[in-house]
């Protein structure tokens, strides 16, 4: 066999070693991060998994919640999400209004539906394929107070129901956002919304 035929493969193999290590390295870092938060699932128990991005997953008050951790990248923010089921009937996306959803509005790419509370249309973007039965739904006291404190107190960025499950979303979180206490205080509003919305009520009619 000709020596020189293996030297590419040979050059490459440190940068491969390399690779593998800081594989190694960020799944381990965000596995360290996500265990403590088995502390508030029921009977502090939770299984991790996942090759790079940790997934903490488990039941909080009788329902399957999991917690997420992605790295990021160049192009791609470091993420944290909260999940917990939800069989409800509505599909929505709710998050702050910024200067890039004012001016997507403006152009009419993007539609925000109106829930008649002034303060919360004013802060938050309310997206749903069925308007009329998710602003009902929104009407209730305690549905409009857990949605307020998860997206304008508790540092939730996105919060939606999509593929069965309410999840909350954190983009560039920080380590404030893994605090047992504060994790605790959204999974409880977010169980609550889950409630409202499996429990059913006038708002479906």
């Amino acid at each position: 066999m000709d020596p020189f035929w293996l030297q590419p493969q040979f050059f490459f193999l440190p940068f491969i070693a390399i690779a593998i290590v800081m594989i190694l390295f960020v799944r381990a870092r965000l596995r360290a991060k996500i265990a403590p938060l088995s502390e508030v699932l029921d009977g502090q128990q939770g299984e991790i998994t996942g090759p790079v991005a940790s997934t903490l997953t488990g039941m909080f008050k009788g329902r399957e919640a999991s917690f997420v951790l992605t790295p990021g990248g160049r192009n791609s923010p470091p993420k944290f999400f909260i999940n917990v089921a939800c069989g409800g009937p509505l599909l929505f996306d709710i998050y702050r209004e910024d200067i890039g959803s004012r001016f997507a509005k403006r152009l009419h790419l993007l539609t925000d539906v109106e829930i008649g509370d002034a303060e919360l249309d004013a802060k938050l973007v309310f997206s749903c394929k069925d308007p009329d039965p998710f602003t009902r739904w929104m009407a209730g006291v305690d549905v409009k107070r857990a949605v307020s404190l998860l997206l304008l107190s508790q540092n939730v960025d996105r919060l939606a129901l999509e593929d069965g499950r309410l999840r909350a979303a954190h983009f560039h979180y920080k380590m404030s956002d893994l605090e047992i206490s504060r994790v605790r205080a959204v999974l409880e509003e977010m169980e609550s919304v889950v409630r409202s919305l499996q429990e059913g009520g006038t708002w479906r009619s």
